[in-house]
């Protein structure tokens, strides 16, 4: 099953871009939506870079270039993320809107499988 996420790029860019993931199965509810996009981003976050891995490898035996925490860093669980995310979810830090409907609830059934996704991460402002 494709479905297509709205989302805003990385850095300075302020136009929202479509993503288009590819599904195993079909969720029911917007927690098993949810726990299957975290496990797709663990997986592409945890490959390894082979590039980087290899200009690691290479600089390491010239001793000419570090790379850091880019080379360096930890894998992630993908029990550890769903948890995580849950709890984001739970604490209000981000909203899931699927055209104008808005999701409340993890245990909420899906409304249309047809209609673009969107998460906003939700920014709290402070003053005086």
């Amino acid at each position: 099953m494709k479905i297509t996420i709205v989302k805003k790029p990385f850095g300075r860019v302020r136009k929202l871009q479509e993503v288009t993931y590819e599904l195993s199965t079909k969720p029911e509810t917007l927690r098993e939506l949810l726990r299957e996009l975290v496990a797709i981003e663990v997986a592409r976050y945890n490959e390894p870079d082979t590039v980087l891995s290899f200009l690691t490898e290479e600089m390491k035996q010239a001793a000419a270039i570090k790379f850091g925490p880019i080379a360096e860093r930890n894998k992630v669980t993908v029990e550890d993320s769903i948890a995580v995310m849950e709890l984001a979810f739970e604490d209000g830090l981000f909203k899931v809107l699927q055209g104008q409907h808005v999701y409340t609830s993890l245990n909420e059934p899906i409304v249309s499988n047809d209609l673009p996704w969107t998460f906003m991460k939700l920014t709290f402002l402070t003053g005086r």
